[in-house]
């Protein structure tokens, strides 16, 4: 019994995530001499360990391939004596890079140009591994590829505390029975033993579930003259977060993730900014020893909580520009001055008498002339106060004005 299918690219867009992994053993041409197995599947007892894999992550390209998996030994001792430190990798479940005691080659195979085989294994094979339970269950897959694969981790420092393991990978020698590593992957013929019936595996490693290639809904242009379009795109595309990536298949969605990861957060904190500037409050003022005045502005608890993250990035350096408003006309300016944060107002003996809330602001001012000809000297209109309570005095009659 067996099938064959030929396996395109979909370009239907990214479809539900599919995950199918097994362990497996990974032969040396046409099931010839083991090179990876699992041994507690298989009853083996090789020292590299494998699994077949169909992968369609979110966001990123999906995996059809399998992957050999190298001693490292627990510690990691001899990487370190090396000087190539300790191997960690991203786990994905946990969320978090972890050091690890293996080293992975993953194998792709080209989704354009790969054909399938399933058969059910011969009993010559199936001989092969006495110990396997349940021997009516095992397949053959043979995979085809007319197509160059794609090998990701491999020619990476490597030192195992196994002499024959470090021989394998470091000088290239044959493993076990078999040929060597880099022989092995220049072949277009791969074939693999699964602990499955035909049907299962036909339908668990079915490419043809799997999204196409995965590309950035934005411009191919991400240069930083093309600014415009940066922000158009940041805000044309909405209502997906991407997830994280670690790899990227081109230089286009690496380029795209690190341009649009940084634009997008300067966009956003440019519309906040702006946003911010409609705010009106009012405010006064209290006189200071020195060149400068106090100006208090109390804002409001609402105020802060909306716009705590944009608040916090946009007044880091604690410099801010104040705009000085026609209390009869809001929309007028009258000036604009330089304004510097007061961080500890309780700690001024001018604003002793000027309690204020922490939502609210204190900040150091310097009067600046303005620049329209008719314009009144700043410091014959500006009305300051000696303490709180006369300033909401004056704040609530106006109000009734």
């Amino acid at each position: 019994m067996s099938q064959q299918k030929m396996i395109e690219s979909s370009a239907s867009g990214q479809k539900k995530t599919v995950v199918s992994t097994r362990n497996c053993v990974v032969f040396s041409g046409n099931c010839g001499p083991i090179i990876a197995s699992s041994n507690e599947t298989f009853g083996t007892s090789v020292k590299l360990s494998s699994k077949l894999a169909l992968l369609g992550p979110s966001d990123t390209n999906p995996f059809f391939g399998f992957w050999i998996q190298f001693p490292l030994g627990k510690t990691q001792a001899d990487n370190e004596e090396c000087g190539f430190g300790v191997k960690h990798q991203y786990d994905a479940n946990a969320g978090s890079v972890r050091a690890v005691d293996q080293h992975t080659i993953r194998v792709r195979f080209p989704l354009g140009g790969t054909q399938l085989s399933v058969t059910e294994a011969p009993k010559s094979l199936v001989d092969r591994f006495p110990d396997v339970k349940s021997k009516d269950k095992r397949s053959v897959l043979t995979v085809s590829v007319s197509a160059p694969i794609s090998v990701f981790g491999f020619g990476v420092p490597f030192q195992s505390p196994d002499a024959e393991v470090n021989a394998w990978v470091n000088d290239n020698q044959p493993i076990g029975d078999g040929t060597d590593l880099q022989t092995f992957l220049k072949q277009t013929v791969f074939t693999f033993l699964l602990n499955e019936k035909v049907v299962d595996v036909q339908k668990r490693f079915d490419p043809k579930q799997l999204p196409g290639l995965f590309s950035y809904p934005y411009s191919t242009d991400q240069s930083w003259d093309n600014y415009g379009r940066l922000g158009e795109d940041a805000r044309t595309v909405k209502g997906h977060q991407f997830v994280p990536q670690f790899e990227h298949r081109n230089d286009l969605n690496h380029v795209t993730a690190v341009v649009q990861g940084v634009a997008q957060d300067a966009l956003w904190l440019q519309d906040r900014s702006e946003e911010i500037y409609f705010y009106r409050f009012p405010g006064y003022f209290v006189t200071n020893p020195g060149r400068s005045m106090l100006l208090v502005v109390p804002l409001t608890q609402t105020f802060r909580k909306d716009n705590q993250t944009a608040w916090r990035r946009l007044t880091k350096d604690g410099l801010l520009k104040v705009v000085l408003l026609d209390w009869e006309d809001p929309e007028e300016i009258h000036c604009k001055w330089d304004a510097r944060i007061v961080e500890n107002p309780g700690g001024l003996p001018a604003l002793k008498d000027h309690p204020t809330d922490p939502f609210e602001l204190v900040m150091f001012v310097r009067p600046i002339p303005s620049d329209k000809e008719d314009a009144e000297d700043p410091l014959k209109i500006i009305k300051t106060f000696d303490d709180r309570s006369a300033a909401n005095r004056a704040l609530a009659k106006d109000k009734k004005q």
